[in-house]
């Protein structure tokens, strides 16, 4: 066969919106949509300052919007994966096993719901299926790229996705802006910021006490999920790049031997 197949169709263009999303992230986040300000410390005592970022809420159009294209064609990727897998084995597939064949993904172990989606499957990919369930994580399930996907992509059937916010996740002084300084300490916050929040809080006197001081800090900023599950406060694009690679890598290295 020289044509791809749906599920790699569906795969590739997952990777397209995930390029236009970084791509939109990037430009939204440099285009003066926060403000920075180094400031004395009102709940501290003398030598005490706090960097505080003001931020404007993140767009849902177009930024949930390709999040929902992203989380939907690697969820029918999956589902495509799955019915080619079935076909493979069994040609003619029954209309009973095509309506039903689906990837399933489980977070606790139900044999009955998974063996009725991967009927029809060689005996070895519906092994593969069953390793690869979230649920054989244990207690930490709810970290499994699949799990991720599966919830974030329910939670995009229904309403666009809170991406919602901004996070701090690192902060550095600023080259060329900084100097006649001695830090005395310094406390980086990684926090989400609804729209303000202080971000570091440090103690610097001058290294000569008869010139000006002068200190500047450059916020690492990202813009992050907001919702009730595990990527709540994670970066929006490491969390779907790490769900696409794990389908690419481990999804598809695995049963791919089957098609």
């Amino acid at each position: 066969m020289t044509s791809k197949r749906d599920f790699v169709l569906k795969f590739e263009r997952a990777r397209g919106h995930l390029d236009d999303l970084e791509a939109q992230l990037t430009t939204w986040a440099h285009s003066g949509h926060h403000s920075v300000f180094n400031e004395p410390d009102p709940d501290n005592g003398p030598d005490c300052f706090r960097i505080r970022v003001i931020t404007d809420p993140v767009p849902t159009d177009p930024i949930s919007v390709i999040i929902g294209d992203v989380l939907h064609n690697l969820r029918s990727a999956l589902d495509h994966l799955a019915y080619a897998l079935a076909v493979k084995h069994t040609n003619p597939l029954p209309d009973d096993i095509a309506k039903e064949s689906e990837f399933p993904i489980f977070a606790s172990n139900n044999v009955n719901a998974i063996a009725k989606r991967i009927r029809g499957m060689d005996p070895g990919a519906q092994a593969v299926m069953e390793r690869l369930q979230p649920y054989q994580r244990g207690k930490d399930s709810a970290l499994d790229p699949l799990w991720m996907l599966y919830k974030l992509s329910n939670i995009d059937k229904h309403r666009l996705l809170l991406v919602g916010t901004v996070s701090n996740v690192a902060a550095g002084f600023r080259p060329g802006m900084s100097y006649n300084y001695r830090l005395l300490g310094a406390n980086v916050y990684d926090t989400m910021i609804e729209g303000e929040a202080i971000v570091v809080r440090y103690r610097a006197v001058p290294a000569d006490p008869d010139k000006e001081m002068h200190v500047e800090f450059d916020p690492l900023l990202q813009i992050a999920f907001k919702g009730p599950t595990a990527v709540n406060g994670k970066g929006v694009v490491k969390t779907l790049g790490a769900i696409y690679d794990y389908i690419g890598t481990r999804v598809f290295g695995l049963l791919g031997t089957f098609l």
